[in-house]
């Protein structure tokens, strides 16, 4: 018979917003595992203090990473879990800094008085760790949102510079049209607007 406490993490699954991936939501569970109850984190409290308490409630029961995610959510209550539950589905998944960030900030003004820790703590669990700015953030460890926001605008202009850079190269030149039937001189390709700009005037 299942417990309130793997109720409440189906439940939590079941919401659309979940910010769990495919590969998560959909990972077997096993048969022997029973979640233990939690003393729940309302998002006021230390966050470190939490994490630590979480693992070792679990460190007996299973050290299987997609258990551990979807249990997370009932060691949760109030506004910490309002915000991860009111994240989207694939969270991350193939999701531009830009949009991500946003969006963090966005639902982080909804949370009364949340402070420094909590909000770099529920940063720390959404940001996706399979990406290159996940890897990067995480690996700096920052300690406040101001600096997580000042380098993820840097590394936003890196990635904007980059999809401008592949745009360009697209354009430059367009596919020259196939020899005429029959012989005659090959066409000269034709250029884009952009790179006739760069070529010299005639003299």
């Amino acid at each position: 018979m299942a417990s309130t406490t793997d109720d409440a993490a189906i439940a939590a699954l079941k919401i659309n917003a979940t910010p769990f991936v495919e590969s998560i939501i959909f990972a077997p569970k096993s048969k022997t595992f029973q979640a233990p109850n939690f003393q729940q984190f309302n998002g006021k409290t230390n966050h470190e203090d939490h994490l630590n308490y979480y693992k070792q409630k679990l460190a007996f029961e299973t050290d299987d990473d997609a258990t551990l995610s979807k249990v997370f959510p009932t060691s949760l209550t109030g506004p910490a879990l309002n915000w991860l539950c009111g994240l989207p589905p694939n969270s991350g998944e193939n999701e531009r800094v830009k949009d991500f960030l946003f969006r963090f900030n966005q639902e982080m003004t909804l949370i009364r008085k949340v402070d420094t820790e909590v909000a770099v703590a529920a940063f720390s669990k959404v940001v996706n760790l399979n990406t290159e700015y996940g890897k990067y953030i995480l690996k700096k460890n920052f300690k406040t949102m101001e600096l997580i926001n000042l380098k993820s605008q840097q590394y936003m202009r890196l990635e904007d510079n980059e999809a401008l850079q592949q745009q360009m190269a697209a354009k430059v030149f367009v596919t020259p049209p196939s020899t005429p039937q029959g012989g005659g001189k090959r066409p000269i390709p034709q250029y884009t607007e952009e790179a006739k700009k760069r070529r010299k005037p005639d003299e």
